[in-house]
């Protein structure tokens, strides 16, 4: 017969390759609906877990005032005398790096110390006991800084004794041998490899307790302090700086901010102090040696003019007394700055009294060289910073220290150039004073004395003066000093900057989760390598699919769905089928159907039944044959022996008459495979089997053959040419793509035209295959002929 032309499947053609399918992706998602939910559920637990177990922290901060003010002026006799002025400093950033410094809160850690914390576990979870712990270590003595990564519990033994071990820290060394477990006397010293101390019972011990050593001051600032300690400006343009602390104490961050506030202020009153003490010393100091001097030179011209009886200098002497007076007080002067600048030159060259030196720049009228200084030191506290954290090679820190050089060379230069001046003005000034003592000369032997008597006792009377001025100011100074920091907020705990921030990663977690889990979903959609869906069909082949069965759970083999349950959506799909065939092939002539799958579990066996039960149903002449002659199972479906059939007949043991069963279904006769024989495949390429099927062709309208898997045997692919059409079964979730393409591969090979696709157990539901709840009017042909035929002629 005129093997007709085969419907073909669906249009490709209108999805291109590289265009996103929505709909399969919206598919996918639900296909792995579960397993998105389980991750995001999974991660959110995860974060629960995380947040039960994580301390809380809490941040705790404080508002300080930084007083900018100019630096005052201060006399040039007191620069004479080294004195400086109030402390003063435009750059709030110098202030900000001081805060941080270990200096300052190695002081800090002395009022609210950290060396050592304890916690008690409690449902699972450490809880640290802050000022409220039955214990206490004191005289602690760390030995060996092992001991800080070490986990130490204390445990009661009685009133007297306790138990402390020591074993590694970390969940992996849970079942570890503990370095040390022994027990101990409350109140005696401690003594062990690691460290010294003496545990003090404040309390009855109701549990086990856990101690933690810090270290050194040193230690606990750089482990914990640096990076729980913030120092920022409020604003950009104001002097306000913030002082947060970071703890999961809330009450101890509180006391570090208040501490550190408290100290930086009064370390920086401390320093204003000391500085007018050393210029108060120093006035006292040079007044009692002026006014022994004073009283010298009072003595001196009363004695000379007695002896000499001189009442009155004259003009001339008084004149020169006076010139040369203001001479040797501006000569002093000079002088006293020369020396401070070549103190300066050997300070900047060790690097000291940084602030000292720059205050006295600028009142001797430097501001350059002021400023120079304010640059060195903003310098010199970044590089100090920095070489804490980072080696000598760090870009950043080779650069500060480049600059620090760089400045220093100017700052050397620009004193060098000041100093000159100085020692310039020194040689003008004793030039002056010797012309004008070549005059004092030319006078008279007894006003020559005179006059030097007068002018020794002027200088002296007039640096007593300013001396006794100076020190009353800095008398009324010194009990007046204010610190240059005020503290504008104390420390306040915000509970809306508590981390970690519980709601956030809970819904992080559960985003991340969403995105993991669609991720893993399409991971296992790209990894799936199943039939599942009629895309994955149409992407593999464009062989016509003639129908979808759904999936038939819990049925007997002895009963045909078909006809038991006539107008079920099983059934349906069935008609499908038959609609299909019977468009391709007609309705009048016989036609021999070959059902084949690839291996033993895609359902080509049901499917043979039940196309033959719906087939009946119009009234037309079925035989089914069993040709899996290996692993038979179709007499088991009609409840028929298997002694006697295909295997007996190719083999001439019985005849056609005696191989054929009469089933209890009207229309459906069986050929069972009968017994296994040895060569299967040479008995189907018999001529024998050719001339049953042209045999068969006369009696009945449709011969179904239940073959054996293609993908197993050959014995399907020696009759692929012989049968009008090759119904392949694929099963959703069973079947793989791979099966496909070796199908395409064999057609392509062997020229075949006659084949077509039924797929089978389709669940309930899945509308991956374009059928919501009913199943057999989706896909395939429905020409209103075919439909009005079909009506006519079964009986259901």
């Amino acid at each position: 017969m005129t093997i007709p032309m085969m419907p073909q499947g669906p249009n490709r053609d209108y999805l291109e390759e590289d265009e996103i399918d929505l709909k399969q992706l919206f598919r996918a998602l639900m296909t792995h609906k579960w397993t998105i939910l389980l991750t995001a559920m999974l991660s959110m637990l995860l974060a629960s877990s995380y947040l039960y177990m994580t301390p809380t922290s809490y941040e705790s901060f404080s508002i300080v005032d930084v007083k900018t003010k100019a630096a005052k002026k201060i006399m040039p006799q007191e620069l004479m005398l080294g004195g400086l002025s109030d402390f003063s400093n435009d750059e709030v950033d110098k202030e900000m790096a001081l805060y941080k410094t270990f200096f300052i809160n190695k002081k800090v850690l002395e009022t609210v110390p950290r060396d050592v914390q304890y916690f008690v576990r409690k449902e699972y979870k450490k809880i640290e006991l802050y000022g409220d712990s039955p214990i206490s270590i004191t005289n602690l003595n760390i030995l060996n800084n092992d001991i800080i990564s070490k986990k130490i519990t204390i445990s009661p033994v009685d009133e007297k004794y306790f138990s402390l071990k020591i074993t590694e820290n970390g969940l992996f060394n849970y079942f570890k041998k503990p370095i040390l477990e022994q027990t101990y006397r409350y109140g005696a010293t401690i003594q062990t490899d690691y460290f010294v101390c003496d545990v003090t019972k404040n309390a009855s011990l109701m549990d086990s307790y856990i101690i933690k050593f810090n270290g050194s001051k040193r230690d606990i600032y750089e482990n914990i302090i640096k990076s729980h300690l913030t120092i920022s400006r409020e604003d950009k343009k104001s002097s306000l700086i913030k002082i947060a602390f970071r703890d999961t104490v809330p009450e101890r961050a509180e006391a570090y901010v208040n501490a550190l506030a408290e100290i930086f202020s009064k370390q920086n009153k401390l320093e204003k102090s000391e500085m007018n003490n050393k210029v108060l010393e120093s006035i006292n100091s040079q007044l009692a040696e002026l006014k022994v001097s004073l009283s010298k030179s009072e003595d001196a011209i009363e004695g000379y003019k007695l002896s000499q009886n001189i009442i009155k200098p004259d003009k001339q002497s008084t004149s020169l007394i006076d010139k040369l007076s203001k001479i040797d007080f501006d000569l002093t002067q000079a002088q006293m700055k020369h020396s401070i600048i070549s103190k300066i030159n050997k300070s900047a060259a060790r690097k000291k009294n940084i602030d000292a030196i720059a205050l006295s720049l600028s009142e001797l009228g430097s501001q350059k060289i002021s400023s120079l200084f304010d640059a060195l030191q903003m310098a010199q506290v970044k590089e100090s910073e920095l070489s804490l954290e980072f080696k000598k090679s760090f870009p950043a820190l080779k650069k500060v220290r480049l600059k620090i050089k760089n400045l220093e060379n100017k700052i050397k230069s620009s004193v060098n150039s000041l100093q000159h001046t100085l020692a310039n003005k020194i040689t003008s000034l004793k030039k002056t004073k010797e012309k004008t003592e070549a005059i004092l000369k030319t006078l008279p032997e007894k006003e020559r004395k005179l006059v030097n008597f007068n002018r020794n006792y002027g200088v002296n009377a007039k640096m007593y003066t300013y001396l006794l001025q100076l020190k009353a100011e800095k008398t009324i100074a010194q009990s007046s000093i204010l610190s240059d920091f005020r503290v504008v907020d104390n420390a306040y705990t915000d509970k809306a900057s508590q981390k970690p921030k519980g709601m956030l990663i809970l819904v992080v977690a559960g985003i991340t989760g969403l995105i993991l889990g669609i991720f893993i979903s399409f991971f296992r959609e790209f990894m799936d390598d199943n039939i599942r869906d009629i895309e994955s069909i149409e992407r593999e082949t464009t062989l016509p699919v003639y129908g979808f069965i759904p999936l038939l759970k819990n049925k007997s083999l002895r009963t045909l769905e078909v006809l038991e349950h006539k107008h079920s959506e099983f059934s349906e799909s069935f008609r499908e089928i038959r609609n299909n065939v019977r468009a391709s092939y007609g309705m009048n002539d016989s036609t021999i159907i070959m059902v084949t799958s690839t291996v033993s579990t895609e359902g080509k066996t049901v499917i043979s039944s039940n196309l033959a039960g719906i087939l009946s149903l119009t009234d037309a002449k079925c035989i089914i044959i069993n040709l899996d002659l290996r692993k038979p199972m179709l007499h088991r479906h009609f409840g028929i022996e298997n002694d006697r059939g295909m295997s007996e007949y190719l083999q001439n043991q019985n005849s056609l008459e005696e191989v054929i069963h009469k089933t209890q279904h009207k229309g459906i006769d069986i050929i069972p495979a009968g017994k296994t024989p040895q060569h299967p495949s040479e008995l189907i390429l018999k001529d024998e089997l050719r001339w049953l099927l042209s045999s068969l062709r006369e009696t009945y309208d449709y011969i179904i053959i239940d073959s054996a898997p293609i993908g197993l045997v050959s014995d399907a692919k020696e009759l692929m040419h012989v049968v009008d059409l090759n119904l392949f079964v694929i099963r959703d979730g069973v079947s793989k793509k791979g099966y496909i393409k070796n199908l395409n591969q064999l057609i392509k090979t062997n020229r075949l035209n006659n084949v077509a696709l039924a797929v089978n157990g389709i669940k309930k539901g899945n509308g991956q295959y374009g059928y919501g709840s009913q199943y057999g009017y989706g896909y395939g042909y429905h020409n209103a002929y075919i439909k009005s035929h079909d009506e006519q002629t079964q009986t259901v």
